[in-house]
């Protein structure tokens, strides 16, 4: 197996680049953002603490704390870039995570429509008979 370095590893050199799923065996760089990619590094984030599982996937895959929130950050970096240029390339208008707006002309409220089939379906009182 062919031991890469960050420096040496074409994996590693394309995840500095973009966002990549690429991962080579005997890298250190590739083992510690596979950490960062799996659900171990989310879980330990959330909890604000490192637990035994995390603990045995570091030392499974040879790699320290530190070195994967190295990797988590630039992670992080490539992706808020990766969708900033989405957004530069989506002509104006056409985002569909703008708010929707109110306009003046839009469909009245369904509220009435709720209320009214809300009594129509309450029992009725009974009616004596003359």
């Amino acid at each position: 197996m062919t031991e890469y370095t960050m420096d040496t590893c074409p994996a590693c050199e394309k995840a500095a680049a973009k966002v990549s799923h690429e991962f080579r065996m005997g890298c250190r760089g590739c083992a510690a953002r596979s950490i960062v990619r799996g659900p171990h590094f989310k879980r330990v984030q959330l909890a604000g603490m490192q637990d035994r599982q995390y603990r045995g996937a570091l030392a499974q895959l040879g790699v320290t704390h530190e070195e994967v929130r190295a990797q988590a950050a630039v992670d992080m970096l490539l992706r808020v870039q990766q969708r900033q240029e989405q957004r530069r390339a989506t002509p104006a208008g056409t985002s569909t995570d703008a708010p929707a707006r109110c306009t003046a002309d839009a469909q009245p409220s369904a509220a009435p429509a709720v209320q009214a089939s809300a009594r129509a379906s309450q029992p009725r009182p009974a009616q004596a008979t003359p």
